[in-house]
């Protein structure tokens, strides 16, 4: 079950991904678009848009101090929440004693230390809680010594390593014995563009007269380098 991701080209190495997708014995997409992860599912369920459905948002995406309600101002038939969706095939798979009735009553339960109810919240639109800084100064951090840990005693008490350690590379161009040492270069995949996140927003025309196309950076004498190679007979 797959909601709001287009798994098939959010991760690297598509082919090994699509390989394993098509070894799976159902898929089912959530979305607003006929990606091609939603291709190649066998069941593809309409999402909701922001604008079609109430939602509780605390997030410093949207602001880091106010609680907002978000309010629907169109409401299709056959779109659905992320949320209503799963509370009903909760109920299918028996599972209801585990889960909320639908949005709203998930909305009242997270809002249960207000003392108000969602349909009460909407009327206030926010709720505001100020940050409270330099709280360490007071309780310390939270972790086992109180202090901020380098060395951490949590990842060590769970058998891991407690400082981060170097590993090289599975493929690594400076194994001059390896079958990349014909490749020097080292791709990596942080790079985002402003107008997009992730690969949301990609079927937005006015964004992508924006950047229609898919880039790369790369240090201008590794290019010098490439170019004269090419123009080597």
């Amino acid at each position: 079950m797959i909601f709001g991701s287009n798994t098939l080209i959010s991760y690297s190495n598509t082919n090994r991904v699509k390989e394993a997708t098509t070894e799976l014995d159902f898929i089912a997409v959530c979305d607003l678009f006929m990606t091609p992860t939603a291709e190649m599912a066998d069941i593809v369920l309409p999402a909701s848009s922001w604008l079609e459905r109430d939602n509780l948002i605390s997030s410093f995406q949207v602001c880091p101090t106010h609680t907002i309600a978000q309010q629907k101002i169109v409401e299709l038939p056959e779109a659905r929440s992320d949320v209503d969706i799963v509370c009903d095939l909760a109920k299918k798979l028996g599972l209801a004693d585990h889960f909320w009735n639908d949005s709203e009553e998930l909305y009242d339960f997270l809002l249960g230390p207000t003392g108000l109810t969602f349909r009460e919240f909407k009327e206030k639109k926010r709720i505001f809680s100020p940050l409270l800084y330099r709280q360490f100064e007071k309780n310390g951090f939270n972790t086992p010594s109180g202090k901020v840990e380098l060395y951490s005693s949590l990842l060590e008490k769970n058998n891991c390593a407690p400082l981060p350690l170097y590993t090289a590379l599975y493929e690594s161009p400076a194994d001059p014995t390896g079958p990349e040492a014909g490749y020097p270069c080292i791709l990596t995949t942080g790079w985002r563009l402003p107008v997009y996140r992730h690969t949301e927003n990609r079927e937005n025309p006015h964004l992508r007269e924006i950047a229609p196309l898919p880039g790369l950076l790369i240090h201008p004498d590794t290019r010098a380098c490439w170019e004269s190679q090419k123009e080597t007979p």
